[in-house]
């Protein structure tokens, strides 16, 4: 064993990469100077790979000057007050303060912007799905960190004009977020989605249910209510010679899987005998073939 005594690091480089893919540096871009921080990279190669960053991003960071350890707060601040000088519409200044102080968490706020990147503009909007923001919420938060990440990069705050990663990746995290939402708000209303609408053979099997309650109109009034979408007292209001008692009839024999069901409470209405009594005392036959629908 060595009897030599333990000496420190003489080189300036503020980062340094261990043989199990770890990472350490100093955020001050100088050994000593500033805060000590690791990185895991998984293999000595990535770490290597990082380590180049790190050492590009800590040299660019040096010539910006203070601002560049300014925290995300800091300069949502400063921008707020930036505004406020220039005589921007209150209105955009309280949306950016509200939407900042409610649905960016306060690690992150806290992060210096030395040290952003991807997986924290992923983080908010994380937390924005935790917290059950709705869509236009989303696009809000959005529209906020944006306009945040173009007025500091252009005063210096970051070291690069993406702090927040490659913009694709961005637009996908917001997509995703925005989903999310939209799934979110149409299980919370119970809205009827595509595949919850009955299957063609549904529908024919119960407008022949009806044909045997009503003869001679039950079949043609439910095939009638899918095929165009209009309302049950809006089909008894119909005429033989209305001219779409037919040509819906056929529309929905032609379209087959691609009928169009506009009214989505379509399946669950119900006729009273009375209801239908009223309007077609006697029922009646065949209506004479328009001579327009021969073709």
């Amino acid at each position: 064993m060595s009897t030599e005594p333990k000496t420190k690091r003489r080189d300036d480089d503020p980062v340094r990469v261990y043989a199990d893919g770890r990472i350490w540096y100093w955020t001050g871009g100088k050994p000593g100077v500033g805060e000590r921080v690791q990185q895991r990279c998984g293999t000595r190669a990535k770490a290597e790979v990082r380590a180049a960053e790190l050492r590009a991003l800590l040299a660019r960071a040096h010539g910006l000057g203070p601002r560049a350890n300014s925290t995300l707060d800091q300069v949502m601040q400063d921008m707020l007050a930036a505004m406020r000088t220039a005589d921007e519409p209150e209105g955009s200044i309280r949306q950016y303060k509200s939407n900042w102080n409610t649905w960016v968490p306060a690690k992150i706020g806290a992060l210096r912007c030395l040290d952003v990147d991807i997986r924290h503009w992923a983080a908010i909007f994380d937390h924005a799905n935790a917290e059950k923001a709705s869509e236009s919420t989303i696009k809000n938060i959005a529209r906020t960190l944006g306009v945040l990440m173009e007025w500091a990069v252009d005063r210096g705050y970051f070291a690069s004009s993406e702090p927040f990663g490659d913009p694709r990746r961005r637009r996908k995290i917001v997509k995703k977020a925005r989903k999310r939402a939209q799934i979110r708000k149409a299980a919370a209303s119970k809205r009827y989605l595509f595949a919850t609408c009955p299957k063609v053979s549904d529908i024919e099997a119960y407008a022949a249910a009806f044909e045997e309650v009503y003869p001679r109109y039950g079949e043609r009034l439910v095939l009638l209510a899918f095929a165009t979408g209009l309302r049950i007292n809006e089909l008894l209001a119909l005429r033989h010679d209305s001219g779409v008692h037919e040509s819906g009839v056929r529309r929905h024999r032609r379209r087959g899987k691609e009928l169009d069901m506009r009214s989505e409470h379509g399946w669950h209405f119900e006729l009273r005998r009375e209801a239908i009594g009223a309007h077609c005392p006697q029922p009646y036959d065949d209506p004479p073939q328009d001579p327009r629908l021969r073709q």
